[in-house]
């Protein structure tokens, strides 16, 4: 279902701890993401993690916001606790969004321009 890339693995030379490549970012492979990064649901995490899984749901209740097309082509990026960059990405990435912890407490996705 999906390409999972490790640190090393990318040619860019700013590089994710995590790449995970899709055909189309959706909930099923946001979920993908969460196990991969997370662990099962009732898996006992650290900060990090709760964290992480935390923007993660956020993404994935937010997808219905964008028109369904633009998920095919998309590159949508969680920073962890530590600095650890997680993406998420189908096709070439056109479409880029970050998702972090607003000033409120809040998790936001925002499309990058």
């Amino acid at each position: 279902m999906g390409n999972t890339t490790g640190h090393g693995d990318m040619k860019s030379a700013h590089k994710p701890s995590v790449l995970l490549e899709v055909e189309d970012v959706n909930k099923r492979t946001l979920g993908k993401l969460i196990i991969k990064t997370v662990g099962h649901e009732g898996t006992e995490t650290d900060e990090e993690g709760t964290y992480l899984r935390r923007q993660i749901q956020a993404c994935i209740s937010n997808l219905e916001h964008h028109k369904p097309a633009l998920w095919k082509d998309a590159r949508v990026s969680f920073y962890g606790l530590q600095g650890h960059e997680y993406v998420i990405q189908s096709g070439g990435g056109r479409h880029r969004f970050v998702v972090f912890l607003d000033a409120k407490d809040e998790v936001t996705l925002t499309k990058r321009i």
